[in-house]
């Protein structure tokens, strides 16, 4: 019970800490999706400095779009805003047995769109029925 509080201690530290988030400066812009189960996606986001600067300074807007599409016809599934250092959500999928793909829209302050970061296509599996509101994000 004692090692189950430390950890949670541990990880409320790194969760709220601003270093954490400046160690998780990238190399390159990037949107990853990684099946964790039937069940549960992760989507994570990674900045170069120099984006997140232009993040921190304001001329972007502080919240990105996170949209999900099928791999194969390209349909939106859902999306949702979020903010750009975020960095990482859990999504339920609607539909297990398919291929996905996201992205990650970026817009300027002023709301005009400026980029779009797209993810690897993610197969989830099959597995226990889906909720009945067709699952998305939590």
């Amino acid at each position: 019970m004692e090692s189950e509080t430390t950890l949670l201690q541990v990880k409320e530290c790194f969760d709220s800490s601003p270093l954490w988030a400046e160690s998780l400066v990238s190399q390159q812009n990037r949107l990853v999706l990684i099946a964790r189960s039937p069940r549960s996606v992760l989507a994570y986001w990674e900045w170069t400095g120099p984006k997140a600067d232009v993040f921190r300074k304001g001329a972007f807007a502080p919240e990105v779009v996170f949209v999900l599409l099928r791999a194969d016809t390209g349909a939106e599934v859902f999306q949702e805003k979020r903010r750009w250092d975020d960095l990482r959500f859990y999504f339920t999928p609607p539909a297990g047995g398919t291929y996905y793909r996201a992205a990650l829209l970026v817009s300027s302050a002023a709301g005009q769109p400026h980029s779009k970061l797209e993810s690897n296509p993610v197969y989830v599996p099959r597995g226990a029925a889906q909720p009945p509101d067709g699952g998305c994000a939590s």
